[in-house]
């Protein structure tokens, strides 16, 4: 029996707008009628054939298409594509060393002390800079790589804002319910983290781990933001399976919000 693929709708980061701007005009990006069926408006754009068959993620907010430089929240897919995404990415993908260390370590209580020895660790970590790696340090669960389907990544423009399409393979799974489920995590300032799935019960949760940097540290906000993508995922799994589908479950790393539209705004504009 044929498994459709899964589609995935990811913010891209307000810098790279002019360079997409750009590309429309010469035409490395192409408007198309295509219904994606994950985006309800906007004009879909397909790359240029040179640029489908030259994608890579060179880290979680960085994935390289052709010449385009697109910065974006890769980190935010379910595990098993984020895991495909970055298996299909080694020998270029980069990530600060002791990701897993501080993903292990928020997935307890924390007190104050605790707390600041782990800020003193993100800190390390960003001075220390990316380096190539052959793991996937931001999962805390083992999974089998699919197939990232390359051919099928598309641009979305809807309003002033842009969003990536990134679209893969899937094993065969137990037959579930006909329809569509949007599910996600809201990470509030408050420390509080929800989780809705379509219509059904909400499930929020104490948040034990930093929600917010103290004092101005941009260099820090996208490790901050990728681990603590990765944690509430974790701490929400149980709850998300409880109140929709196991396949509903697994969009918890994504942005999809008020009925699937996502969330247009970047980091930091929260």
């Amino acid at each position: 029996m044929h498994t459709p693929p899964t589609h995935h709708v990811i913010r891209i980061n307000r810098q790279a707008y002019p360079q997409l701007l750009q590309a429309v005009v010469q035409g490395d990006l192409q408007p198309t009628d295509e219904d994606l069926q994950v985006m309800g408006q906007g004009q879909v754009y397909q790359p240029a054939w040179p640029l489908l068959t030259d994608q890579i993620v060179v880290h979680d907010h960085l994935l390289q298409l052709g010449t385009l430089l697109i910065y974006s929240e890769c980190h935010r897919l379910p595990e098993q594509e984020y895991t495909t995404l970055l298996t299909a990415s080694y020998e270029v993908y980069r990530q600060c060393p002791d990701a897993h260390g501080l993903l292990t370590a928020l997935l307890a209580p924390m007190t104050p002390e605790r707390e600041a020895i782990w800020w003193e660790r993100v800190r390390a970590a960003v001075e220390q800079g990316r380096a190539l790696v052959n793991g996937v340090g931001l999962v805390d669960d083992i999974w089998t790589p699919t197939t990232w389907l390359r051919d099928r990544t598309r641009l979305v423009q809807q309003g002033a804002e842009w969003f990536l399409v990134l679209s893969f393979s899937r094993p065969r799974r137990r037959a579930q319910p006909a329809g569509r489920a949007v599910a996600g995590v809201d990470i509030g300032l408050h420390p509080l983290a929800t989780a809705v799935v379509g219509k059904c019960q909400g499930v929020t949760y104490d948040v034990h781990w930093p929600t917010e940097c103290p004092g101005d540290s941009p260099n820090e906000d996208p490790v901050c933001g990728s681990v603590n993508s990765a944690v509430a995922y974790d701490q929400h799994h149980p709850g998300l399976l409880a109140a929709g589908s196991t396949s509903a479950a697994r969009q918890s790393r994504g942005v999809e919000r008020d009925g699937g539209t996502p969330d247009p705004r970047v980091d930091g504009e929260r």
